[in-house]
């Protein structure tokens, strides 16, 4: 039986080989019809003959203060985010991808001055001929969570729940099925994936079979802007999106599914992972709550002690409201937990925070300030972050 990696390949194959096809078939013909630029989408060229590429730049300056309740208060000022976005199409064969390189020493895991990990986060082709069924192909985000699906640039407070953190599916190298649309009802999305289950940067074989996922998401009055957080459109009438989702990997190598660390006993870990998130939207009000389960088995190594799983759950809400005057400056709040099963190796912890976010316009250039608590059976982190945000 093939495996995700095969398929991956293989399709990855006929589709880049289609797309330089069809951009080579009309390179002499291929005239320029304009360019565009928008805040948050970047400058965009378009052709006569219907291919186009946009690039856009997006930084993230960061200035935190941790001050733990039982040491000494630490600080830094940092570049927590360097993206570039790349993407790319010909609108006459439905074709379209995808590159984004990350530069900032957190993306790249900088340890002991050296990288340990590529600067590609995301490189996928997508075919959309097809509304009900669309298939994407590469490196990217699987479709498992909305805050992870919803890019670190348009959230409402400086960065992602920590909940989010622990139990998120985060980029892997895989295969998706899917439809912003199905149906054409203008109110029902899903995802169907196959990935290889190790995260992003995967280059070498492995025995573990491949990771299964499945989204589901329902918007009963129309799509709207649902992996956008806040409110900045101010809608008249309700907006409202529900999804589910699951996944499924078997000898995973690491404790967390996509992301965490190897087991010291050299084992592996069967995971099953539940998610359901709700989001709203009216008139400057919002809200996100997202809740995560996670079953995991474990097959222990030869090295001892025995390690245990992460198997737990965790929720988080977010409420924001959009004051009513002329610049967007929007209140916001955030409460949620960690809660371990028995017998795992998850630690409960409590967030409960609060933060304010001026749009200078839209998400794309944006200040933004939080101030957070973290609390967990051991100790208790009181958290500033102050974050500003250009993106081209």
């Amino acid at each position: 039986m093939r495996t995700v990696r095969d398929v991956s390949v293989r399709v990855g194959v006929v589709m880049t080989t289609l797309a330089l096809l069809c951009g080579a078939a009309h390179a002499d013909e291929a005239a320029l019809a304009s360019v565009t630029h928008k805040p948050g989408s970047g400058v965009k060229l378009s052709t006569q003959t219907g291919g186009w590429l946009s690039i856009r730049p997006r930084v993230m300056m960061l200035y935190q203060r941790d001050m733990p309740e039982d040491g000494p208060a630490t600080h830094a000022l940092t570049i927590r985010r360097a993206r570039v976005v790349i993407k790319s199409g010909y609108t006459p064969l439905h074709l379209s991808s995808k590159l984004e390189l990350a530069f900032s020493a957190r993306d790249l895991r900088v340890s002991g001055g050296n990288p340990r990990q590529t600067p590609v986060l995301t490189w996928s082709v997508a075919w959309e001929r097809l509304r009900d069924v669309r298939i994407k192909v590469g490196q990217f985000k699987i479709g498992y969570s909305r805050q992870r699906l919803i890019s670190s640039g348009d959230l409402q407070l400086v960065d992602r729940s920590a909940v989010q953190g622990e139990f998120t599916l985060d980029r892997d190298i895989g295969v998706e099925l899917y439809s912003e649309d199905l149906g054409g009802l203008d109110k029902i999305r899903y995802v169907l994936g196959v990935y290889n289950g190790e995260g992003r940067d995967v280059y070498q074989l492995s025995d573990s079979p491949p990771m299964m996922l499945g989204r589901l998401e329902l918007m009963p009055f129309g799509r709207f802007d649902a992996y956008k957080e806040a409110d900045l459109k101010r809608h008249r009438s309700p907006k409202v999106a529900v999804a589910v989702a699951g996944a499924w990997m078997s000898r995973a190598l690491r404790d967390r599914g996509v992301l965490g660390s190897i087991p010291a006993d050299g084992g592996t870990t069967d995971h099953l992972m539940m998610t359901a998130d709700l989001l709203a939207k009216w008139r400057g009000l919002s809200l996100v709550v997202e809740g995560h389960k996670r079953a995991s088995t474990r097959h222990p190594g030869s090295d001892a002690p025995e390690v245990l799983g992460r198997s737990g759950w965790g929720v988080f809400s977010t409420i924001g409201w959009l004051l009513p005057m002329a610049q967007d400056v929007e209140l916001s709040a955030r409460t949620g937990g960690i809660f371990a099963a028995n017998k795992s190796s998850l630690k409960d912890l409590r967030e409960t925070g609060v933060g304010v976010s001026w749009y200078l316009s839209g998400h794309a250039n944006k200040l933004q300030m939080d101030v957070t608590r973290l609390t967990s059976d051991t100790a208790t982190d009181l958290r500033f972050r102050l974050q500003l945000q250009v993106s081209m």
